[in-house]
């Protein structure tokens, strides 16, 4: 279907009689600037991109330069052409213009997580002593064994009642990291979570624990340590998708 049949619809007759037409390309730049804050703002910068096209179309005298040959062409692809041409270099700035409502599709800036973890007794301390653990870390992983984001920190432990063990550490995010700068909801890709202290004995027993992570000081998500048998010298989060989804 040409543009010519297009214009013979009822509906832009409808306009063309009311001298509704002309103003297409503003209520397409108004219905833009709506859906970009309520949706996304690719879809408000698209809707923007159509009102430049528009306004070319409907407001150029194309008639007075266009070939009888080549009507079609001259009239609507050359207009295309120009949008894209004005749009494309701008694309960035007109994406910035929106703001972002969401939390989850904001940048990613800051990051830290609070990491509390409860182990079987192995007789390491007694006392109930507070002591350096080394280093504590955390990293999301996909299935595709990419790492989405990567915190470290300094870790300590103390022996508790029974002679259970708790480590913790609260890890933050380098700012090199190379999550930063992307949004947050693309974290929601991770399949899993990687838990690691450096002086937790390999293959030792998790009774229980918990993760909190808080990106940007707006998104909170908590996400508990199931028991296990550790991995190695590693604590496995599978599925740790379904928390983001909450945004909790």
């Amino acid at each position: 279907m040409d543009w010519q049949r297009i214009t013979k619809n009822k509906l832009f007759s409808y306009f063309k009689r009311k001298n509704v037409y002309p103003l297409l390309p503003i209520l397409t730049f108004i219905l833009g600037g709506w859906l970009g804050m309520l949706t996304t703002p690719i879809v408000g910068v698209f809707c923007i991109a159509l009102s430049i096209y528009l306004a070319l179309v409907i407001y150029f005298p194309w008639e007075k330069i266009s070939w009888k040959k080549f009507k079609i062409c001259c009239d609507y692809l050359i207009p295309a052409i120009i949008t894209i041409l004005i749009v494309w270099p701008f694309w960035n700035k007109l994406v910035s213009i929106f703001p972002i409502t969401d939390p989850y599709k904001q940048p990613l800036q800051i990051g830290k997580a609070d990491i509390d973890v409860t182990v079987e007794p192995n007789g390491e301390i007694g006392g109930g002593l507070r002591s350096f653990a080394g280093l504590g870390s955390i990293l999301l992983v996909k299935d595709d064994n990419s790492i989405l984001v990567e915190m470290e920190g300094v870790a300590a432990r103390k022996q508790i009642e029974n002679g259970q063990m708790v480590y913790w550490s609260k890890p933050e995010l380098d700012i090199k990291d190379e999550s930063v700068n992307k949004p947050i909801c693309r974290l929601a890709e991770a399949e899993r979570a990687v838990i690691w202290f450096e002086r937790l004995p390999p293959k030792s027993k998790i009774i229980k624990g918990e993760v909190a992570f808080t990106f940007n000081s707006s998104v909170h998500l908590v996400i508990p340590i199931p028991p296990q048998t550790m991995e190695n010298d590693v604590i496995i989060i599978q599925d740790v998708r379904k928390y983001f989804k909450k945004r909790n």
